[in-house]
């Protein structure tokens, strides 16, 4: 009978832990279950906001594409070219309102420069890694970045053969000002020959 009550009581206990083990099971699982929703909601929540900021994106991108008469793809690219127009812009008022005529000390100054410039150029080739001073850069017109928003370099590298096959000595200059940053010439006119003029319909004082 004793023996009985013993097996009995065990059996009890048995039942007793199973039950408890199964509860802490549906527990965990539920818990499981439930990050597993709330971890797919901020998936949701993450993936809407994503979508909601690309779709404002490209209506500020094609507001300021019709803004600037140019389409989305290249509508970067007008902006930086705007921006470059307006610093050079900028730069050559500078120029022209501080104007500096020529004189003997400037004539100097420029001397100086060239040959200052001349050993620049001669570092930059033995040491083409390095950048030179902005205080050195011509400025010009042409944007620094390409409609792909690719930067252009500035100072492309060229060998010694290179300008050696481009050298030519007899090119006429078509700088007119030293303190005009972007002045060119105005190109002569081509002339006929004498006896070709005469019947020509080119314009001028008639005989």
């Amino acid at each position: 009978m004793y023996q009985l009550d013993l097996d009995t009581r065990d059996e009890r206990l048995r039942k007793a832990d199973d039950a408890k083990f199964t509860a802490y099971i549906d527990e965990l699982t539920a818990e499981g279950e439930a990050s597993r929703v709330r971890y797919q909601q901020c998936l949701e929540e993450r993936s809407k906001n994503i979508t909601d900021l690309i779709r404002q994106e490209d209506i500020r991108i094609h507001d300021l594409a019709i803004y600037h008469g140019t389409s989305p793809k290249h509508v970067k690219y007008r902006q930086r070219q705007a921006s470059d127009l307006t610093r050079w812009s900028n730069s050559y008022h500078n120029c022209m309102m501080n104007a500096e005529r020529p004189t003997s000390s400037n004539k100097k100054k420029k001397k100086k420069k060239k040959l200052l410039q001349s050993e620049i150029d001669s570092f930059l080739i033995n040491y083409p890694g390095v950048s030179s001073p902005l205080s050195l850069m011509c400025d010009t017109t042409r944007s620094r970045f390409d409609y792909k928003d690719n930067i252009l370099p500035t100072n492309p590298y060229t060998s010694d053969d290179t300008k050696e096959i481009e050298y030519r000595p007899s090119i006429r200059k078509d700088r007119t000002f030293d303190n005009n940053s972007s002045s060119h010439g105005i190109h002569k006119r081509s002339r006929l020959d004498t006896f070709l003029a005469l019947d020509s319909e080119q314009a001028g004082p008639s005989k």
